[in-house]
């Protein structure tokens, strides 16, 4: 029997089912399929590996240690959106007046998915709960001009109550942001520094996100919903990800894990913005939509995503890939579409 020299392996993690894709250096491949385990996301990837593995009968050791890619994608961190399981309660320090921001959300999510008769009657339009509850959202008194001058100082006890508040109330982890730290991040970094100050008495350890490091677009809103959608959904497989990077090294692969991103290309597990990998699951099938289309000289395509908690739906015209104004409205970032 001819030993087996594995290569690529692709990752897709649903909200049910776990899929993988093993592929060797002659471009042959196999499908393996496990159940997803969303709090342990690791174990799920290794027993779908195991089943892909299992059709070559090479066991796990095997299938990982000549890898040299590993590509991961999937609905799992937009389904902690939908149902509302991610990262939580996070505290949010904010510009003081700006509270209030997440509430507001944009006019447009309210109605852009409803039919016209819908939009003209304010009695259909809703706006979904925050993923941050008000009482978790701090103000802290500081003020920077969109040229970057210090207008307000950073009232430094402000940023100690706010923070001690947030930690009585059992925050997860400290979200910081800013009008225009884009342009100068000077009040984000000093309210960091002080944070990070009281954990350290406290002798607790939980994240601390900056803004400007996560997502530095201008317009606070769509930069504080980046923020926390990241962190909410992104961060947990972030940390059950690089765990996954452990069992490799273990198996003895050194092919760190890349993810795929709304629009088409990969990070590492140490990308800082993981917000751009939140969609990757329905990317990855449009894109390859799009290239069956090509190799069957079909230009107008619909592709669907069913899954245990999303139905995803893309199109494809005249061989092109849509990029969406409206999507971009509910992430702040792009989304292939």
């Amino acid at each position: 029997m001819t030993q087996r020299q594995t290569r690529i392996l692709a990752i897709d993690t649903g909200g049910t089912m776990t899929d993988t894709i093993l592929i060797d250096t002659n471009g042959q491949f196999v499908v393996g399929k496990a159940q997803t385990t969303p709090d342990a996301v690791s174990k799920g990837i290794m027993e779908s590996l195991k089943d892909a593995a299992g059709q070559w009968d090479i066991n796990l050791q095997e299938a990982v240690s000549g890898l040299e890619l590993v590509v991961y994608t999937g609905t799992l961190m937009l389904n902690r959106v939908v149902s509302r399981t991610g990262m939580a309660p996070l505290g949010v320090l904010t510009s003081s007046g700006f509270e209030d921001t997440l509430r507001f959300g944009r006019a447009r999510q309210s109605w852009h998915h409803l039919s016209l008769p819908e939009r003209l009657h304010a009695v259909s339009h809703f706006h979904p709960d925050p993923l941050v509850s008000r009482d978790f959202i701090k103000g802290v008194r500081e003020r920077v001009l969109p040229t970057g001058q210090v207008m307000i100082p950073l009232y430094e006890e402000d940023v100690r109550e706010a923070t001690l508040d947030l930690l009585d109330r059992g925050a997860r982890a400290i979200i910081i942001c800013y009008l225009n730290s884009f342009v100068n991040p000077s009040h984000e970094i000093r309210t960091a520094e002080i944070v990070g100050d009281i954990l350290k008495e406290r002798g607790m350890q939980i994240p601390v996100f900056l803004s400007h490091r996560v997502h530095p677009i201008l317009g606070e809103a769509g930069r504080l919903n980046a923020v926390v959608i990241q962190v909410y959904a992104a961060e947990p497989s972030r940390d059950q990800l690089r765990d996954l990077e452990g069992t490799f090294r273990d198996q003895g692969s050194h092919a760190g894990v890349r993810l795929l991103t709304n629009y088409g290309t990969t990070v590492s597990t140490a990308y800082d913005q993981l917000i751009h990998t939140v969609n990757s699951g329905p990317t990855g099938g449009i894109i390859g939509a799009q290239f069956l289309g090509s190799v069957y000289g079909l230009k107008y395509l619909i592709a669907t995503d069913v899954g245990g908690t999303t139905f995803d739906v893309g199109a494809v015209i005249n061989g092109q890939i849509v990029l969406r104004d409206v999507d971009r409205q509910v992430e702040l970032t792009p989304v292939w579409h």
